[in-house]
């Protein structure tokens, strides 16, 4: 398929995608044999994707949800996705965003991002196994072309990056945006124990 067919996904709300890309995943984010052929859409009619997921962001905060203006940041653009759209209000989500980002990419339960089998719990930011099917892989399965950029924080030792999960690009930072600021920033703090680190890129294939 050329290339300008070819639809470009970056890393978004995983729920909108859910509902055409998403096969059957078993418990632990394993796909289901009889579930998971992916097929391409009819040549001409492929959709693309693009999926935004944002950190720090309360329900509550853009104007679709009940705030925006009467918060002091009207979000008229983020409303009209919503009203031209679907909506979804029920649904559970874990404290920290490691756990979230792995349901995203894979439809696991946030709670198993933690769980060994006979051992105690794993940090909660250990991110993905590489074992696991994820959303890219899918995706690239059906002839997409996949991008993530910005934060990805599901893995960040070598083989556990975005471009050995799927994804043929990325530019971001591998862990949480707290550890990105530029130590003259008013952001920054010496005593927070967080490693400095840089923006990171690489393509399938590539080691960051």
């Amino acid at each position: 398929m050329p290339d300008h067919n070819r639809a470009l996904r970056v890393c978004c709300i995983l729920f909108i995608v859910l509902a055409f890309a998403l096969p059957t995943l078993g418990a632990a984010g394993v796909p289901d044999e009889q579930t998971t052929t992916a097929r391409a859409p009819d040549s001409g009619h492929i959709p693309n994707i693009v999926l935004v997921l944002m950190d720090n962001f309360g329900y509550g905060e853009p104007g679709v949800y009940g705030g925006g203006e009467i918060r002091g940041a009207p979000t008229p653009n983020i409303d009209s996705i919503a009203h031209e759209g679907f909506q979804l209000t029920n649904y559970n989500v874990d404290a920290e965003c490691t756990p979230s980002r792995a349901s995203l990419m894979n439809g696991r339960y946030a709670i198993r991002t933690r769980l060994r089998e006979d051992a105690p719990p794993q940090d909660p930011w250990y991110g993905l196994n590489l074992s696991e099917y994820t959303l890219a892989e899918l995706l690239s399965d059906a002839d997409y072309a996949t991008g993530l950029f910005g934060k990805w924080h599901l893995g960040d030792t070598e083989g556990r990056f975005p471009t050995d999960q799927g994804f043929d690009e990325w530019w971001g930072i591998p862990r949480s945006s707290d550890r990105s600021f530029w130590p003259d920033s008013a952001s920054y703090q010496e005593d927070a124990g967080a490693r400095f680190m840089h923006v990171m890129s690489s393509k399938r294939g590539e080691k960051p």
